[in-house]
């Protein structure tokens, strides 16, 4: 099978603003294996004790894609060209207003909206970032405030994410 690379507004698909555009040609780098990291003075360092360095992209929406099963651009497009880029890390939010309220005129990403396939299903996604090379930076509250005010329903979300988030290592 062969992947055709497509062209894609990193800012206005990933992140949610507009103006940057970057064309990836080929097919991506082979996926460096991703292992659990420790810190070592200032240095990250994988399980084989080796230096680690992070280049990451944000990839803000990413989850809500993965959960939606938004076509354009597919989760595997946008893996495919950030590694053709070098980038072994994704910055995504779990939750998050502005991006979708103010650049895409749609509802905001909330968690409860999913109930429990938000939950279900992230251990699959955080799955198929790290065989694909990726460590993800989980964002786990941005705009809390408007997404989930309520401190409990917060505590209570917090501590269902925490052992998927750790366990996914």
């Amino acid at each position: 099978a062969s992947i055709t690379p497509m062209p894609f507004d990193v800012a206005g698909q990933l992140v949610g603003y507009f103006g940057t555009k970057l064309d990836a040609e080929g097919l991506p780098p082979a996926v460096t294996p991703v292992s659990r990291l420790h810190l070592d003075g200032t240095q990250l360092r994988n399980e084989q004790n080796e230096a680690v360095f992070l280049k990451g992209a944000t990839a803000f929406a990413l989850y809500e894609r993965w959960l939606v099963g938004t076509d354009w651009p597919t989760t595997e497009g946008i893996l495919n060209t950030l590694q053709g880029y070098g980038c072994n890390a994704l910055r995504v939010f779990g939750m998050f207003h502005y991006i979708n309220v103010n650049e895409f005129g749609r509802p905001p990403f909330k968690p409860q909206d999913y109930g429990d396939a938000y939950y279900d299903s992230l251990p699959r996604f955080l799955k198929y970032c790290k065989d694909r090379g990726f460590y993800v930076y989980w964002a786990t509250f941005p705009d809390v405030g408007l997404i989930m005010p309520d401190q409990a329903e917060q505590v209570a979300h917090h501590d269902r994410l925490v052992p998927i988030l750790r366990d996914a290592g």
